[in-house]
């Protein structure tokens, strides 16, 4: 069991005598150990019994009880600062679904941050914080947070914009504390989190089965399957948005987590295996078909981000593009509605990325008032949609141009443009590459989220603006040349 206890930090070179005996990887350096005794092998365990899940889809309580194990095993196997991450960063949707299923809303959500908070600040250790340089970022993320709420006074001050605004205030700065202890902790392994992201989704998948067991496909291989039943008359909507973002954002992380791994054949495979077992999770989902094309982006970010192996990222690529191919055929001949849609030729190339009525009234809505914009919440109340899905276009329609440039030049200004190399080849404290996790969170700003979901692009960037470049940290670790030679003299 994980031991609540506060331990002194290790040597992320050395391995623990279980991971030893095991012996499925070799780690570089940096990299620190997976979690407690057995990590590894418990890990593997979760997994496992995840990817069985999905092949057999057992329904009703059974079905969860077998996901709330497999979950369980998992969380066993990683260290208290991953599972803090996790609680705060991932896990509220997850707890929240599971508290609306038993008939207590509203608790779940608020459950999984105070444990994660109390996982990382009492028992995690601060020197990710610590060593960061939170001047600069943090008055930048004040001065956005200035700039929504002047924005807000400007618009109509419904109960959707107050709300917008509440919820980006509240979580910006968790998402800041999470992200620090991923980017500056060297007991945090993203393809740890990534491991459990996705036996998150798997479970977020379980609980759905439970509460609305109409819309569960029989079977994993159904393109679309969950979302399938909303378009032929029911009317309950499945959460399958968060279910395919947890998923897609498991691969992501797996593929950040293995840049500086070796990873041998056993440890390869398994890990295909998994990424592959979310792949389907994504396209038999639904919510987000954007994944589709997501995956083999971010699995092309991993690989230029110059990693010790491309042999994992390069399969995810390949996998993924070959399930994209296999699964549109598969709509087609079926005639699934969600994949027939983008085909149509006799729609507009935005009527065919179901983005037509948002992003055109939302420049509609910017040409009426191009400087200072309609006001926070102002995108369009006849509308019926609350949002441009486009973090972009959302913050010109509301804020305008002069409130976009105010929150954007800054952080082009002072990180975008002076670090531009580094982005490439950003990496973590543990050695992990954030390419790949930086542009999915990315890509879900630009084509979906609000700034009630996008406060985690705003959160990331703000924590790798925070973290010293190598060649700076090299630097404060290494006496001036000056003043050695005078030592010298």
């Amino acid at each position: 069991m994980v031991s609540l206890s506060r331990r002194p930090e290790r040597d992320p070179g050395q391995l623990e005598p279980s991971l030893t005996r095991f012996a499925p990887l070799r780690r570089g350096p940096r990299m620190a150990p997976l979690g407690p005794v057995g990590g590894l092998h418990l890990q593997l365990l979760g997994m496992s019994l995840a990817v069985a899940y999905l092949l057999v889809l057992p329904p009703g309580w059974p079905g969860f009880a077998w996901a709330l194990v497999s979950a369980a095993i998992v969380c066993f196997g990683v260290s208290r600062e991953v599972l803090g991450v996790f609680f705060i960063w991932l896990a509220p949707p997850i707890m929240g679904q599971f508290a609306l299923t038993f008939g207590i809303p509203h608790l779940g959500g608020g459950l999984s941050v105070a444990l994660g908070l109390v996982l990382l600040l009492c028992f995690g250790s601060a020197a990710p914080i610590v060593r960061m340089r939170w001047r600069a970022p943090i008055l930048w993320l004040l001065w956005t947070l200035g700039v929504l709420v002047l924005a807000y006074f400007r618009g109509p001050e419904s109960e959707y914009s107050r709300s917008k605004l509440a919820y980006f205030a509240l979580f910006l700065p968790l998402a800041v504390l999470a992200f620090s202890f991923l980017v500056g902790s060297k007991f945090v392994d993203l393809w740890a989190l990534g491991m459990l992201s996705i036996v998150g989704s798997v479970l977020f998948y379980s609980v759905m089965a439970c509460s609305i067991p109409q819309f569960l496909p029989s079977s994993i291989w159904t393109p679309c399957g969950v979302r399938l039943p909303s378009v032929y008359g029911d009317e309950i909507q499945p959460p399958t948005l968060m279910l395919s973002s947890l998923a897609g954002v498991g691969i992501a992380l797996l593929l950040c987590g293995s840049a500086n791994t070796h990873l041998s054949r056993r440890l390869f495979t398994f890990l295909t295996l998994v990424a592959f077992g979310a792949g389907m999770l994504v396209i038999n989902s639904g919510g987000e078909r954007k994944w589709m094309v997501i995956i083999p982006v971010v699995s092309v970010c991993a690989m230029l981000g110059k990693p010790r192996s491309v042999t994992l990222p390069a399969t995810v690529l390949v996998l993924s593009c070959v399930a994209l191919a296999a699964f549109v055929v598969a709509g087609l001949l079926h005639e699934n509605p969600y994949l027939t849609t983008p085909f149509d030729t006799q729609r507009t190339v935005l009527s065919r990325l179901n983005r037509d009525t948002d992003w055109t009234t939302a420049v509609r809505r910017l040409e009426e008032r191009p400087l200072l914009g309609h006001g926070l919440g102002g995108y369009d109340p006849r509308a019926d949609r609350d949002y441009a899905h486009n973090l972009l276009l959302e913050l010109l329609c509301e804020t305008g141009v002069v409130g976009t440039v105010l929150i954007v030049a800054p952080l082009a200004v002072f990180f975008l443009i002076p670090r531009r190399k580094q982005l490439w080849a950003f990496t973590t404290r543990n050695g992990a590459h954030l390419l790949p996790l930086l542009v999915a969170i990315a890509a879900l700003s630009m084509t979906r989220s609000d700034l009630t979901m996008s406060y985690q692009l705003f959160a990331l960037l703000a924590v790798m603006w925070m973290y010293p470049t190598p060649r700076g940290e090299a630097a404060r670790r290494s006496p001036a040349p000056q003043k050695v030679a005078s030592a010298r003299g």
